[in-house]
């Protein structure tokens, strides 16, 4: 190769990247300014305090960045992490290394994963569609009609660039099966099962429809090309696989291995709705048949363009990917058509429903827009420019009210208020309290203060609980410790958790009614023998939920806030708002009589 061929090479490929940064950093400056100003706004999050997701995941990265270890458990003291904890960590040690405030630094942190979705969404589209146009109608269709970056926690960080880079990998692996690329797939794969176990479920599961699909393509020909197509995908994945899930095993390992995947708190059973026919439908409906607005409708039908093309030519590899996307959440979030006739519990189906049908949605409509000009186009050229002209027009339509939706949201202006005495509460027992502190409140209290502080409770809602910790017993001490009258069982049981505090606010009551101490009929022989009263209900165990089922409980019940016999161990330390009738009160427990 000549000097000069070297030097015109180098010249083709510099212009060629600047090329696509020009294109990448007109599609994400926009995007950009908008959210810096939309988060700019807010003086707390967007989302309700008590069971807010936005809180939950906000008070574990107080409890990483307070300096606990990721693994551990955010919540309960002594316990493994339930959930996974790289984004949270990735939050939590930005704003550790570089002095930043912690609730700034979670506002902000998204606008991090909005410019690296944007850049990886470019190339995914250069992957597809091969031209820079279409690479950057993609990535505006993705950040601007199917994903929001004002959703602060780990499911949409893998959604919006996990999900996203995992399948980029894949692409690039199977263009070029070098080591490199075998290391990059795996990698990402382990941080998804360092994010979310949903997700980490979700990428795996797209393998295994990917190596049926090769498996039955090959049965057409003849039994021999079955198994060297199996050995050939054993040799190209077993590396990427075995790098994700050693990558995973910090998080993957506590749960397999420690906790055997005994799920004492059955919170998926809790939360997810009673699945059936229903469900598909709306999962076609959103896909093709959107009605939520005009310009997502006419949208949508470009998706559904989009799907018959691909059904149609899915020799080609790229359309075949996206037709196995398609049948991974079929597979995924229906699944139990076949098991429940079995008699097989049901799972979080509708976890499977949240990873890759963005993505999925995304790429429908980009070949169905291009179909549509590519048609136009044989016709007459002048059809394509018109067709562009009014595409672009109702995209740009579509990406403006979603993004008006966003900022006038109900919990956006929740977000935009001055910080209330909660606030103030938070940032004394932070200053005040070691970061393993355990406090004792009820459920919706307890989540509020463990969301603002990090701190350590003994009882919490139970769909923001670890499934692997037996809240129905900690339900059962919590109430026998508040509303019993025996003072030797209630001293064991402070000294068995390790209480250090009580937090009560005037929302006491109230959230009791909206969420009580809830415990399975199996614990009314302990309730008579300490005396507490109790009722016997047909009641949900998450009240945010509709749709989902019912169950026979014991709902404990007390006239007062606790129990006399209870109030000899704990008194005042610091309250707020009026002494006569204080908002808020953080007591102490006596710990000289504890140890009587």
């Amino acid at each position: 190769m000549t000097k000069k061929k070297i030097l015109d090479e180098k010249t083709f490929f510099k212009e060629k990247r600047k090329k696509e940064l020009i294109y990448i950093a007109v599609l994400i400056i926009p995007f950009l300014v908008f959210y810096l100003n939309f988060i700019s706004g807010f003086n707390q999050l967007p989302s309700p305090l008590y069971g807010g997701d936005y809180y939950f995941h906000y008070g574990v990265v107080q409890h990483i960045y307070n300096g606990n270890a990721p693994w551990t458990n955010p919540q309960i003291l002594g316990e493994y992490n339930h959930y996974g904890w790289l984004y949270h960590s990735l939050v939590a040690y930005t704003a550790r290394i570089f002095g930043f405030d912690v609730m700034k630094t979670f506002l902000f942190f998204p606008l991090v994963v909005l410019i690296l979705s944007g850049i990886t969404s470019f190339y995914i589209g250069k992957k597809l569609f091969k031209k820079d146009y279409w690479a950057f109608l993609f990535s505006f269709i993705w950040l601007g009609i199917i994903t929001a970056y004002s959703q602060m926690h780990a499911r949409p960080f893998a959604q919006r660039l996990l999900i996203p880079l995992f399948f980029l990998m894949f692409l690039n692996f199977n263009e070029n099966k070098s080591l490199k690329n075998r290391i990059f797939l795996g990698l990402i794969f382990g941080a998804l099962g360092l994010t979310h176990i949903m997700a980490f479920a979700s990428a795996g599961l797209f393998l295994i429809v990917y190596f049926v699909y090769e498996l039955i393509v090959s049965y057409k020909h003849k039994i021999t090309n079955v198994l060297n197509r199996a050995k050939e995908f054993f040799r190209d994945y077993w590396l990427p696989v075995l790098i994700g899930i050693v990558v995973s095993m910090p998080y993957l390992g506590p749960l397999l291995f420690v906790y055997k995947l005994n799920t004492l708190n059955n919170q998926p059973a809790y939360s997810s709705r009673i699945p059936g026919i229903s469900n598909l439908f709306v999962f076609l409906k959103e896909m093709f048949f959107d009605y939520s607005s005009f310009f997502v409708f006419i949208l949508s039908l470009f998706a559904l363009i989009g799907f018959c093309y691909i059904v149609k030519n899915r020799e080609e590899f790229s359309n075949k990917i996206i037709f196995m996307l398609f049948i991974t959440i079929i597979a995924g979030g229906f699944y139990y058509f076949i098991t429940m006739p079995l008699g097989i519990d049901i799972m979080v189906y509708w976890q499977f429903l949240i990873y890759l049908p963005g993505l999925l949605k995304a790429v429908l409509l980009t070949i169905g827009i291009i179909a549509v000009i590519n048609t136009m186009k044989k016709v007459d050229i002048k059809y394509s420019y018109i067709a562009i002209g009014l595409i672009g027009i109702l995209l740009i339509a579509a990406a403006v009210q979603q993004k008006h939706n966003e900022y006038s949201d109900r919990w956006a202006d929740t977000g935009r208020q001055e910080q209330n005495i909660m606030f103030s509460m938070a940032q004394w027992v932070k200053q005040n309290t070691d970061k393993n502190d355990v406090f004792l409140s009820t459920n919706e209290n307890s989540f509020a203060l463990f969301s603002l502080t990090g701190r350590k409770i003994v009882v919490n809602r139970g769909t923001h609980t670890s499934q692997f910790v037996d809240l129905d017993e900690r339900m059962t001490d919590a109430s026998i410790m508040l509303y019993g009258n025996d003072s030797e069982k209630t001293k064991e049981l402070i000294k068995k958790y390790n209480i250090s505090y009580v937090y009560y606010d005037q929302n006491w009551i109230s959230n009791l009614q909206w969420d009580p101490f809830l415990v399975f009929p199996k614990n009314s022989g302990i309730f008579d023998k300490y005396n507490v009263s109790y009722n016997r209900v047909n009641k949900k165990l998450d009240p945010g939920k509709e749709g989902v089922p019912l169950y026979d409980l014991l709902e404990p019940v007390n006239d007062n806030l606790w129990s006399e016999k209870f109030e000899e161990f704990i008194y005042p330390v610091m309250f707020w708002g009026e002494s006569e009738q204080p908002y808020i009160v953080i007591f102490r427990v006596n710990n000289t009589l504890i140890e009587k």
